[in-house]
């Protein structure tokens, strides 16, 4: 028996853990004997399949003393297993191989107790986070009431003192009772608090209130006092404006036989049509039944009249005599019409003349250059006849070879071009 298993022994008595212990510790020192199959069955046995309830604590314990129990079997074995291959090397794989089956089966067994009490465990967290979440949500609900009850004042500020009043009514009337639960004795204290706020708005609303109408009273007596002053001041404006209002219609009388006093002055430049208009004018214009404006009209009106009399006699005599002057000038301008188209007759006749002479002299000049270009083209011709015969004589002339009748045929040839050529140049 190993050291493990004696220390184990010394610890737990010869329990079933000891025993399954020294089954495995056989069979790795022997694996070829294959003497483990009843141990792990009855490991299967005592845990494949079974179901312990984590929810119970006896159940809790068991699984977990159970796990325990499998985990050390697990480890130790494995750490058997490793003493072994060392003095063993031969037999290191059929063990490691015998080892893998082994922990296998026993991961299979600790694998359900492990899920099992990670189940539970997962369960207990939920349960209790959510009855954290749940005391979280109930005093965050508590805490809004608070806060609706503390920011009250806030509310009412700006109040007049019938609403602030009735504010303070309505909290006073409000019970705190045993639905504030363990809240209920901060929530009364928030309320008195709350109420001597609110009174202590009411104290200024009073003040504030109290104050304006003071203001508005002493705003109504300075208005009346206003007021009077006001109506005094109107009726004083309105026997100055009747003063006014007389002195400007004397002045606009003034003004008006002044303007009708110098219209015969100010319309001497104007034409009879003109001054006619002027009568026009003021007789729509001036309607004041005023018996000295009327007087004053009559007399501008008899003086326009005789100026403008006056003016279309002289009108009628400026245009006699305008009409007599034009006379005068179509009579003028006939004669030099006259004078000026007969010396235009005079020059086209001489330019006539000009240009026929033009026309006679050039036809004179072409006549004699055609002539001379007859007599150039027939001397080129004669010239140009001369050669032809020589050409032909030069065919026909046997005692020359036929190089030098070539070169002379050739020589003759460009002569009687050349002479040509000086004729076309010539003409």
């Amino acid at each position: 028996m190993t050291q493990e298993t004696q220390e184990i022994k010394s610890l737990g008595g010869d329990s079933s853990e000891d025993r399954e212990l020294l089954a495995i510790e056989t069979a790795l020192a022997d694996p070829a004997a294959n003497k483990t199959e009843a141990a792990l069955e009855l490991l299967r046995q005592k845990f494949i399949g079974i179901i312990i309830d984590c929810s119970t604590p006896a159940g809790d314990k068991d699984a977990r003393e159970s796990r325990r129990m499998l985990v050390s079997l697990r480890t130790t074995g494995d750490k058997k297993r490793l003493d072994l291959n060392r003095p063993e090397q031969a037999k290191i794989d059929l063990r490691n191989a015998e080892w893998k089956r082994i922990a296998a089966v026993l991961q299979e067994c600790e694998s359900p107790l492990d899920r099992s009490i990670k189940a539970e465990e997962a369960r207990k967290a939920e349960i209790k986070a959510e009855k954290e979440r749940q005391a979280q949500e109930r005093a965050a609900r508590f805490q809004e009431r608070l806060d609706k009850l503390r920011n009250y004042p806030l509310i009412t500020t700006g109040y007049v003192s019938a609403q602030l009043e009735e504010s303070i009514e309505m909290l006073e009337r409000q019970v705190i009772g045993a639905d504030w639960e363990e809240f209920e004795a901060q929530a009364e204290q928030l309320r008195c608090e709350v109420i001597g706020k609110i009174r202590e708005q009411l104290a200024a609303a009073l003040a504030k209130e109290q104050e304006a109408a003071q203001r508005e009273a002493d705003r109504l007596a300075e208005e009346e006092r206003h007021a009077a002053e006001r109506k005094r001041l109107a009726e004083q404006q309105a026997e100055l404006d009747k003063q006014r209002e007389q002195m400007e219609a004397a002045n606009r009388k003034q003004a008006m036989l002044t303007e009708i006093a110098n219209l015969p002055a100010n319309s001497m430049h104007l034409s009879s049509q003109g001054l006619q208009g002027v009568i026009d004018h003021t007789n729509a214009h001036y309607q004041d039944p005023d018996a000295e404006i009327v007087a004053a009209l009559a007399r501008t009106f008899e003086t326009l009249t005789n100026m403008r009399n006056a003016k279309a006699e002289q009108e009628a005599e400026a245009e006699r005599l305008r009409l007599h002057q034009e006379e005068l000038d179509a009579q003028e301008k006939t004669r030099k019409a006259k004078e000026q188209a007969e010396q235009a007759e005079r020059d086209r006749m001489a330019k006539e003349k000009a240009e026929q002479e033009a026309e006679e002299l050039r036809k004179a000049e072409l006549e004699r250059a055609r002539e001379a270009h007859e007599a150039q083209m027939n001397a080129a011709t004669a010239d140009h006849l001369t050669t032809l015969r020589s050409i032909l004589a030069a065919t026909e002339d046997s005692t020359l070879s036929a190089p030098a009748a070539l070169q002379l045929i050739s020589e003759l040839a460009k002569r009687g071009i050349a002479n040509l050529d000086e004729a076309r140049a010539a003409a």
